[in-house]
Order: structure tokens, then sequence, then C-alpha cells
């Protein structure tokens, strides 16, 4: 191995890890509308930061896809996110160097209905979930980096009106560092919140939410506008 591909290799392993270690959080909301009704459904939604909500510039761009799942009153959601100038970085047939700390989030999140469903105006759900980002460094070779595992825990309040479901959810968000290849920095607990609406018509569902609250200390906000086709749920 010669120095050149020693020192493209070093660089595309410190640019990974020093990417994973930033835990990016790719600008999108937490959606938990707690009206969703038994059946499956798929998400696709498009998320920027709430302070560059008329920005044109596509690095601020965040597309997330998943899937929802519920029968009576849980409902399951598995969602993987990426930014769009990340993704940018290893397109075309000669990817460059930065490909190696391209990096994806994935998450799962879980609610259990404990007021409401059916005709009932008002829904009142718990829920939680964790999630963690990756980079294309760690994906072609399985060596794991350091990384931050966001775990939300919280309540989500919906009311009907008419076919139009509104919600809000106050929650608990644990930052907590694993894989540092020694001592991880402490946890850190943050307060977050979100808010949004929901319109379903027929298969095809519209939503969109707001998500705001502190983050690494500072005040952070996201939103997204989203879509999804399939029978019930409409998380």
């Amino acid at each position: 191995m010669n120095r050149i591909t020693r020192t493209v290799l070093a660089t595309a392993l410190l640019s990974a890890v020093a990417t994973a270690a930033q835990a990016q959080n790719y600008g999108m909301p937490l959606f938990t509308n707690p009206h969703y009704g038994t059946g499956v459904r798929v998400f696709v939604d498009l998320g920027m930061p709430g302070n560059e909500i008329s920005t044109d510039s596509i690095d601020s761009k965040t597309i997330q896809g998943g899937v929802g799942f519920s029968l009576g009153p849980v409902g399951i959601q598995a969602l993987v996110a990426g930014n769009f100038g990340d993704v940018q970085n290893c397109s075309g047939s000669t990817p460059g160097i930065e490909c190696a700390s391209t990096s994806v989030s994935g998450a799962a999140l879980a609610g259990l209905r404990l007021v409401g469903g059916g005709a009932n105006p008002l829904a009142l759900a718990v829920f939680g979930g964790v999630g963690t980002d990756f980079t294309g460094y760690e994906f072609a070779t399985g060596i794991s980096g350091p990384r931050t595992l966001s775990i939300p825990v919280g309540v989500s309040v919906g009311y009907k009106l008419g076919k139009l479901m509104i919600w809000g959810a106050p929650r608990y968000n644990r930052y907590q560092a694993i894989d540092c290849g020694g001592t991880c920095p402490d946890a850190v607990d943050e307060f977050r919140w979100a808010a949004g609406a929901n319109l379903p018509l027929g298969p095809i569902g519209l939503r969109a939410a707001y998500d705001g609250g502190k983050y690494g200390g500072e005040n952070v906000s996201f939103f997204a506008v989203g879509a999804s086709i399939g029978i019930g749920s409409h998380q």
C-alpha cells in the first residue's frame, strides 16, 4: 500500500469518525400523531431547518422515507433520512473521498394510545424510540465508529376537526454516545416538542410538523411536509 493510498484511507476514516461523533440531526420533526388507525402506510417527507424555511439551498434540505404499521392502540414507525447535500457527494460515476463521510440516519418509534380512537375526536398516546446515524465508510467496511443515540420519550395529544387531525407532543430527549473506543462523554438530556397536522384523503395522506426545543444546548427547530399512501395509520 503506497503513501497516497494510506493517506486517502486515513482521511476517509477520520472524516467518518468526525461525522458520526457529531450525530448529525437531519432536520426532521418527530411525527407523533396519536390518531393513527389499524393499517400500513408508506411515508415520504421533506424537511428543512425552521429558521431557513424560505431557503432554496439543497444542502439545507432533508428527505425522509419510512413505513408505519398500526394495530389497534399500538403504532410503529421505521424511518431513514438523508441530507441532499451529503447524498450528492456520492453521486456520479466517480464519487470523491468525501463520500466516505456521507451519512444517513435511521430511527424507530413506537406509540401506545391510551385515550381515543375511532370516532372519538380526542386522542392521547405515549411514545418512545431510538435513532442514530451511520456513514458510507461504516456501511462499506462493517466497522462501527463513534455515534450518538437519540432516545425520545413523550406524550402526544391530538384532536380531530372534521377530517383534519391536529396534535402536539412534548418529549424528553436523551443523547447517549456509544462506540467511543474508550470512555464516552456523559449523556445529555434535553426537552423538545413537536406540533403538526394530518389530513387523510382516502388512501393518500398529507402531513406537516414543526419541531422545536434544545439540541446541543441551543434552540434548534425543524419544519417538514410529507405525504403517504396506504390504509389506516396516518402517523
